[in-house]
């Protein structure tokens, strides 16, 4: 470029020589010289100063060669004009500076736009990763299309030796190239083309480091990119930089979700052992001595005591395999091992038979149901959700106590079944209207037994149905349990209509 730009000074002087004697009949001296003075510019902007230089010596000839008496001769016939020859000269030296000066300027924030936009780019693409390997690999990407040569991230493996977890290209290797990285990574320092280290080994390491540790190392091939620009190292430090930190970022989070799973893992083996220890072993405890009794002092005990003592097995028995089942059932639906077992029925009878099916509780309760004849069957697994809002009356009972009134009113919205269980109880506590559905959580405000797992199935089994289930209070007092249900967009058979 710079020998085209010395050629090319001379054919804009020649360009201007030639415009200027044309015009001549026009052009004075003066006219002909500012012709000059905007070629030396021209040369400056687009060549730099060694071919402005040239355009300003060629520029003085050819002025006083074809323009200045006498013609085709280098001899001055007036001595003025030598001061006009030194001023074209001066002029065209300082412009031809300036205009230097400029363009190195105007090439300068060019390359700064120029490393900006790449560092932007590669920012927005580390914003939406999330995970340090798609960090890497961005970084790889990136530097790999803005350097034009070989890049390669390395980490040490579980014995510390360092290993390619993201790569464009292929790198020169050997024994002092394995030196190199070692000692950046030890040293945490850049080794390579440039450094102070390793100056000879035809690649650039850098490490990429969080505030107090190393977390991966960069390989450059320096042999198709030269590592010695100190702009464009710069630039590559910055994005290792950005890069480290998002690293270490990432790093945090899943510790920090690790750290989450295994405090929420402690929580229900906490509460799964209360459960045990306490809400089954109560119930076992009152079978073991009611019956201990029986055997032992049966003949003590008068008819009346002695029914009682029966009864009371046999409801502590119930109460333990109740607690039993739910564990069961709980354990199933986090392992994903329960499937739905749809059939046809319509809400009405759905609701008759949770009813039914906690019809020892329901006896101490108030119902009414307030279910429209209009509502469209339902395609759903019947015993599951007969388990669900039994679930929902057995917790009225125990939270809203003996003799509460409960309403249940079910309605379609926009093809969503939506049933609202609601009591006139004391309500759900304050800010644990979300949490009384996860595993094993109690209200602290209660003091109703059991292991806390009854609203999980029942959530559980409504998100087996693609639905929801929520709690809230009323105003006027008492608790809702809304539970929204798909319809069926279907028509059903005739046969599973008969079946139903």
């Amino acid at each position: 470029m710079t020998k085209r730009g010395y050629g090319r000074s001379l054919l804009f002087v020649a360009f201007a020589t030639g415009i200027g004697w044309v015009l001549r009949r026009w052009f004075t001296l003066t006219d002909q010289s500012i012709v000059y003075l905007c070629v030396i510019v021209a040369t400056a902007l687009l060549f730099g100063r060694g071919p402005a230089f040239v355009a300003t010596l060629g520029s003085v000839a050819a002025f006083d060669y074809f323009f200045v008496p006498p013609v085709f001769e280098f001899n001055i016939a007036d001595l003025r004009y030598t001061i006009t020859f030194l001023m074209l000269f001066l002029v065209g030296l300082l412009v031809s500076n300036l205009a230097e000066s400029l363009r190195k300027k105007q090439q300068t924030l060019v390359e700064k736009e120029g490393r900006t936009a790449v560092l932007y780019e590669l920012s927005l693409h580390l914003a939406s990763t999330t995970t340090e390997s798609e960090s890497i690999q961005s970084l790889v990407q990136h530097l790999s299309a803005h350097l034009g040569t070989a890049v390669a991230v390395y980490q040490p493996d579980s014995h510390g030796v360092l290993q390619p977890v993201a790569h464009q290209g292929h790198l020169p290797w050997g024994t002092i190239a394995q030196e190199a990285m070692e000692c950046a990574w030890t040293d945490r320092a850049y080794t390579g083309v440039g450094a102070a280290s390793f100056q000879h080994v035809p690649i650039i390491c850098i490490p990429i480091v969080d505030v107090t540790f190393a977390l991966a190392l960069l390989v450059l091939d320096a042999g198709a990119w030269d590592g010695a620009d100190a702009s464009q190292l710069q630039l590559v430090k910055a994005m290792a930089q950005h890069t480290g930190l998002c690293i270490a970022k990432a790093r945090a989070v899943q510790m920090t979700k690790s750290a989450e799973v295994r405090a929420q893992a402690e929580e229900s083996r906490s509460a799964l052992l209360s459960a045990v220890s306490h809400d089954l072993r109560t119930p076992l405890a009152a079978i073991t001595e009611a019956a201990t009794m029986l055997r032992d002092d049966a003949n003590l005990f008068a008819p009346a005591q002695r029914d009682e003592i029966i009864r009371t097995i046999c409801e502590q028995a119930e109460r333990m395999e109740r607690q039993i089942a739910n564990l069961l059932d709980m354990t199933r639906f986090a392992t994903g091992f329960v499937i739905a077992q749809r059939s046809w029925i319509s809400c009405k009878e759905l609701l008759s038979s949770a009813l039914n099916l906690a019809q020892n509780k329901v006896l101490e309760l108030t119902v009414t149901l307030n279910v429209p004849d209009s509502l469209p069957l339902l395609y759903v697994d019947t015993l599951l959700l007969e388990r669900l809002f039994a679930n929902l009356l057995e917790n009225a009972v125990k939270y809203a106590g003996t003799g509460a009134r409960v309403e249940i009113v079910a309605r379609d919205e926009a093809g969503t079944l939506t049933v609202d269980v609601a009591d006139n109880g004391p309500g759900v506590p304050e800010g644990s209207e979300g949490r009384i559905f996860d595993k094993f959580y109690r209200a602290a405000q209660t003091h109703a037994t059991g292991t806390g797992l009854g609203l999980a199935i029942c959530r559980a089994i409504a998100e087996l149905h693609e639905g929801t289930i929520i709690a809230f209070n009323r105003a006027q007092g008492g608790a809702v349990f809304r539970v929204r249900i798909p319809i069926a967009n279907v028509t059903p058979e005739p046969a599973a209509l008969l079946g139903a």
